[in-house]
């Protein structure tokens, strides 16, 4: 997919995820882009490795800077000291958005799932979750086997925590007919 056509994604499901009441910072919109590329299989062709906050991609952080440097997304600034900035779109994201309408339709439902069940959560359930994901996308299959693999690599999140979460995305994946399969972008390493 081109960067056009990813720009008008990152967009649209920044506008959804604002709208389920995230604070879409950069890490959100990493954990979301995961989700939409794995568990929705958009075909984005990202590589995602296991990193501070869960899976992330360093080629999307770099378009999203791009993206952002170009005026297709801007800084938005917290009143609350607790958070950092958070991203928001442009005018010249809603043209583009215009300009691709047949994109917009083909992806509605996937951007649609996504910004209702990542778009609300906070940090730490995002990390959990995006993590045990992760290590369900590479096939670790068990909500306790999937925790164990979570600690080994987060061993500040609580094991009941990490079992939750590995059910919440067991849901999830119910609800989007998703299945563990080869040739998924993930790498082991960060």
């Amino acid at each position: 997919m081109d960067l056009l056509r990813k720009a008008a994604l990152f967009s649209e499901l920044l506008d959804r995820i604002l709208v389920n009441n995230s604070w879409a910072g950069p890490v959100h919109l990493q954990k979301s882009m995961f989700f939409l590329q794995e568990m929705r299989e958009v075909p984005l062709g990202y590589e995602f490795v296991l990193y501070r906050y869960g899976p992330y991609s360093f080629e999307l952080q770099d378009e999203i800077e791009y993206i952002r440097g170009s005026g297709i997304l801007k800084w938005r600034f917290h009143d609350s000291p607790k958070y950092a900035t958070g991203l928001d779109t442009t005018e010249a994201s809603r043209d583009i958005r215009d300009k691709l309408p047949k994109l917009m339709e083909k992806y509605e439902k996937d951007l649609a799932f996504v910004s209702e069940n990542i778009g609300p959560m906070m940090s730490k359930q995002l990390e959990r979750v995006s993590t045990s994901f992760y290590y369900m996308v590479k096939g670790v299959e068990g909500d306790k086997e999937v925790a164990r693999e979570v600690l080994k690599v987060k061993p500040h999140i609580d094991y009941s925590d990490a079992v939750e979460a590995a059910q919440q995305v067991r849901q999830f994946a119910k609800q989007s007919s998703w299945r563990s399969h080869a040739g998924s972008a993930v790498s082991q390493v960060a």
